[in-house]
């Protein structure tokens, strides 16, 4: 099971672990940690990227599918193995080129579950996902159009974060980190 990211992949790790969907041997990662293998230099850095000569798995699950480009696509293609490829069709493409494994899935799920249905954020994504146009939600009442040059946009964005400020927040970074 491997991701396109380390952050996703981590996240399919702790959710496939947590629910004991994987064997201690199942490789739970980045799709380049699945693929490649990384020779180093002496001082450590890595000097390419070699695509593994066999993988040892009857099955992949790719998730996150739609950041997948073609030659990371074709790349795993060339194990010979069964590929089973999982996202959001409605998510951007890959940054590289015009390749999309979403764009025509053999299945789509179209019920969202982690939002409530009346979220005016989710109706927001589904108008612009149905109509191409963002000119076409604006009867969404919960989204707020500004104008980037205006003072009334000044004024709302400085109460915003005048009273989003005024709440102690305390955040974890990456690096053990903590700031208010």
């Amino acid at each position: 099971m491997a991701s396109y990211t380390g952050k996703a992949s981590r996240v399919l790790e702790s959710k496939v672990r947590e629910a004991f969907a994987a064997f201690p041997e199942d490789y739970v990662g980045t799709l380049h940690g699945l693929i490649y293998h990384r020779p180093v230099e002496e001082k450590g850095r890595i000097v390419e990227w070699k695509r593994r000569a066999f993988l040892d798995y009857d099955m992949i699950i790719v998730d996150e599918a739609s950041m997948v480009d073609e030659k990371l696509w074709n790349d795993l293609l060339a194990f010979g193995k069964r590929v089973v490829a999982v996202g959001d069709h409605g998510q951007l493409p890959p940054v590289q080129g015009q390749f999309s494994l979403m764009r025509s899935p053999d299945l789509t799920l179209t019920r969202i579950h982690r939002q409530a249905a009346r979220n005016p954020i989710l109706r927001f994504s589904e108008a612009v996902r149905n109509t191409g146009r963002l000119k076409n939600v604006r009867d969404v009442p919960e989204i707020r159009f500004l104008d980037r040059h205006s003072a009334e946009t000044d004024e709302f964005l400085g109460n915003l974060f005048g009273a989003w400020r005024a709440i102690p927040c305390f955040c974890a970074a990456a690096t053990g980190r903590a700031w208010n």
